[in-house]
């Protein structure tokens, strides 16, 4: 169904390739970019966007964990400053689903975790699930709440090309550009 291809010297994951229509989903590789945040307010009333960052997890390492019938896990360790990131990436012989199980040791002050999937897509525009339902927004890097999941969606050669992440425990999200993002 698809293929990924990860950094070796960051960890990231710098590639999906859609296999079944032969196209690259991702504009760049797939980064977790922390932000500074100063603020003195734990829930950001009145900030559009949570913006800035001023790094990114590297010094990856990649463990293939799991190779069976059923499916395949790749193990990706990077680490910011005493942080450490494990994100275990999983592909299935029958369906095409990517699952990523996100570990997280968060050792930092006055800094926000953000992961960022870029989709190689232009005319971008986000959408988010509501009760009941989805919306669509510009994608213009605001902050929006969002249950379950959250997809950047564009055009790519003329066809339709659409990224979504599914989360079980975010509830904010942005899609700046091509970039869908979220608060890990």
């Amino acid at each position: 169904w698809v293929r990924l291809t990860f950094n070796r010297t960051s960890g990231a994951l710098s590639s999906i390739y859609d296999k079944t229509t032969g196209r690259e989903l991702l504009a760049s590789a797939a980064l977790a970019e922390v932000i500074e945040d100063y603020q003195n307010d734990t829930w950001a009333h009145a900030k559009d966007s949570l913006a800035g960052t001023i790094g990114a997890f590297g010094g990856g390492s990649l463990r293939l964990v799991e190779n069976g019938a059923v499916c395949a896990v790749m193990r990706c360790e990077s680490h910011y400053n005493d942080s450490t990131l494990i994100q275990d990436f999983t592909l299935y012989r029958d369906k095409p689903d990517i699952d990523v199980r996100v570990r997280l040791d968060w050792r930092e002050t006055f800094r926000i975790l953000k992961l960022s999937f870029p989709l190689k897509a232009e005319n971008t525009r986000a959408v988010y699930e509501i009760p009941y339902g989805f919306i669509e927004k510009p994608a213009n890097g605001e902050e929006e709440p969002g249950q379950a999941w959250a997809a950047v969606c564009g055009e790519q050669d003329g066809e339709e090309a659409s990224l979504a992440v599914l989360t079980d425990s975010c509830y904010s999200y942005c899609v700046d550009g091509s970039a869908l993002k979220f608060i890990a």
